[in-house]
């Protein structure tokens, strides 16, 4: 973890490094499993090769996959990226510093950007706060990247049990 945390120049809470350690568990699992071939992600990250946190961890998952003999490092690479930008691994203000330097021509990126002038220019003439600005946009860059990547959210429980527990709570006055 520390090696990863200065290479990169973040700090990652406690929380995060476990997080961080069960991914790297999970990927030398994977190493045992034939390697799907992952067109659609390397299609969509074509757009990302340039950007400035990708190739920091292309370097490093170089690095660290020089003691292994896994063959396909990009592929590793990808899901690693993948996994850093979508699943709030990075704390607010080191996602902050990596948003002001990304490209703001990635697709992501756009869309953030999209979104978050939109929602500023709601509140006009009032100008937010700066925390709160990096608070929504540290979100919304979240949901956007899960859904480019991921297409959407995965959900942690059944839709339809919770719409069935809802009803018998609220009773059936509330919803129709």
């Amino acid at each position: 973890m520390r090696a990863l945390e200065s290479h990169l120049d973040v700090t990652f809470s406690q929380a995060n490094s476990q997080k961080l350690s069960l991914w790297l568990k999970i990927m030398q699992k994977r190493w045992l499993v034939k390697k799907p071939v992952q067109m659609e992600t390397k299609k969509k990250l074509t757009y990302f090769m340039d950007d400035v946190l990708y190739q920091a961890i292309d370097e490093f998952m170089t690095l660290y996959l020089a003691r292994t003999a896994v063959e396909n490092s990009r592929y590793e690479t990808m899901l690693f990226y993948v996994f850093l930008i979508c699943f709030e691994v990075f704390e607010e203000e080191d996602f902050y510093q990596y948003d002001l330097l990304r490209s703001k021509k990635l697709p992501t990126a756009v869309l953030d950007t999209y979104i978050r002038e939109t929602i500023l220019l709601y509140y006009r003439p009032r100008r937010l706060a700066i925390q709160l600005e990096k608070k929504f946009g540290y979100q919304i860059a979240h949901i956007n990247n899960r859904v480019y990547f991921l297409q959407g959210r995965i959900e942690l429980y059944d839709r339809q049990h919770m719409i069935a527990l809802q009803r018998r709570l609220l009773g059936k006055t509330l919803i129709k």
